[in-house]
């Protein structure tokens, strides 16, 4: 997390704020309430000191002065009072202070010609239930994606675990239903073969009752993945292994849309017949595949120099009947730290004709390297998340007008607490507010003491965000893929790390 636009200040200099704004007039004097004392107080004290507060809850903190006779007096409400980062903690005129997101700060008080700060810290108010502990061998690990089926249970994938070994050395995944209560089945365990390995991207619960999803390895081409059909039942069927044809698409990053035409569609991030060097790889394909499993590779990007490079994600169909989605690279914008540019979105008709809607990484704001699914909310206009760039680095939320203007919605890494690097797909609530989740950020340690071990955010479509929870130290920690909102607004997920088996969790995040 960029750390040059913080305004965190350091203890003495924020000490010599307090004493200047004081010194300048701040608050009225030391001749307001109770008795005793005459001219500046020698010192203010805050109580309580080192407050805790959960977001949404408010505690009543008091300013004491004390006069050089010895005399004391409550100023609480004849000074200046206010907080260092606004978006954790909001404080009143007297002395009020609310929760408003899971951080760190500082309240100030200055009047009766002294002042005083104290740290603040605002805690979750969601209460986490660990549904599912993941054990490796052959219990499944680092869970990777969830979704929520017609059923009311979650659906999902492992990255590792399960009882077969592939590569030599690592397992090779499963999938796995667990019930709102917390009762984990597992459905299928991958082989390595022609069933593939590593089911990245979410499963997809399409219209004929059936789950189909993608695997990332394995298949009948050298581990270029799959496209596999999943009854409720738990029978699998490989629809596709990528690799078997020439310029065949190879290693499906994202998930599967069924579209309205019944057909299902989705992303790889190599092959293709176009070479992209800096990737040191083919540039990737948007592809079809019927519910047969008859299989046609649409378009190959790399087609232009200032074309997409690397999808990732599932596409979406847009009211406008055009599918979306993003590439990691490519586009016209190079990035310092990524000379094969910044990224794009795309459009792609049903015919397959694709053109370039946003190169990112186009002024200081912009983000970097979209990697998540985009979504499209209610007032017509798509949005989405890059994993970098914005205006503190550390990733951006971006909207996408129905007339083709794009902004900035909101740049994580405001301020020294929040989130940072979003890792999953958007979800929109039915309040009309973006969920979702980040890497790194949030107010807790990691469990090597690095900062922030990921965080669960809200974001208003106005760009008013909100750590709702923050992960670390101990349970899971580094959130990925999609949050479920339920309407009792509940919010269910996955981690893919945990301490101390370190292979992740299902999680359920209970509102206040």
């Amino acid at each position: 997390m960029a750390d040059t636009l913080e305004i965190r200040f350091p203890r003495t200099l924020l000490i010599l704020f307090v004493l200047l704004a004081a010194a300048c007039g701040g608050g009225s004097g030391s001749n307001n309430g109770g008795g005793g004392g005459s001219g500046p107080a020698s010192s203010i004290t805050i109580t309580p000191a080192d407050p805790s507060v959960a977001a949404g809850s408010a505690i009543q903190l008091v300013a004491t002065a004390t006069y050089p006779d010895g005399s004391t007096r409550d100023v609480t409400s004849s000074g200046v009072w206010s907080t260092e980062v606004p978006q954790i903690a909001t404080i009143s005129n007297t002395g009020l202070l609310t929760g408003q997101a899971v951080g760190i700060s500082f309240v100030s008080f200055s009047g009766a010609g002294s002042g005083n700060y104290t740290e603040i810290t605002v805690t979750n108010s969601y209460t986490l239930t660990v549904l599912h502990q993941f054990r490796g061998n052959p219990d499944g690990g680092q869970p990777s994606s969830l979704m929520q089926a017609s059923d009311g249970n979650f659906y999902g994938g492992t990255i590792n675990g399960g009882p077969n070994i592939c590569n030599g050395y690592s397992s090779c995944g499963i999938l796995f239903r667990v019930t709102p209560q917390g009762t984990k089945t597992t459905i299928f365990e991958f082989d390595g073969g022609l069933d593939g390995q590593t089911p990245i991207a979410p499963l997809l619960e399409a219209s004929d009752g059936n789950f189909y999803g993608t695997t990332a390895n394995g298949g009948a081409a050298g581990g270029g993945g799959t496209i596999f059909r999943l009854t409720p039942d738990g029978e699998l069927t490989t629809l596709h292994s990528f690799g078997v044809a020439a310029n065949d698409g190879y290693n499906p990053s994202g998930g599967l849309l069924e579209a309205s035409d019944g057909n299902f569609y989705g992303v790889t991030y190599e092959g293709g017949v176009n070479d992209c060097p800096l990737l040191k790889s083919t540039c990737g394909t948007v592809y079809r595949i019927t519910p047969h499993g008859t299989y046609t590779t649409l378009y190959s990007f790399g087609a232009t120099p200032d074309d997409g490079a690397g999808p990732t994600g599932a596409l979406i169909e847009s009211s406008d009947g055009n599918f979306y989605g993003t590439t990691i690279s490519g586009g016209e914008n190079a990035c310092v730290f990524k000379p094969n540019a910044c990224g794009t979105v795309f459009r792609m008709t049903l015919g397959g004709d694709v053109s370039i809607v946003h190169s990112f990484g186009a002024g200081n704001a912009d983000g970097i390297a979209p990697r998540n699914t985009l979504v499209q909310a209610g007032d017509g206009s798509i949005y989405g998340a890059t994993v970098a760039g914005g205006e503190h680095t550390d990733g951006a939320l971006f909207k996408i007008a129905p007339d083709g203007t794009v902004s900035t919605v909101y740049s994580f890494g405001a301020y020294r607490w929040d989130a940072a690097g979003p890792a999953g797909p958007l979800t929109v609530g039915s309040d009309g507010n973006f969920y979702g989740v980040t890497l790194s950020g949030g107010n807790r340690r990691g469990p090597g003491g690095e900062g922030g071990s990921g965080a669960v955010f809200m974001i208003t479509p106005e760009g008013v965000s909100s750590v709702l929870y923050a992960f670390g130290p101990t349970g899971g920690y580094r959130p990925v893929g999609a949050v479920i909102r339920t309407g009792d607004g509940s919010l269910y997920g996955v981690t893919d790390n945990s301490s101390p088996e370190g292979v992740g969790i299902v999680f359920k995040l209970s509102p206040p």
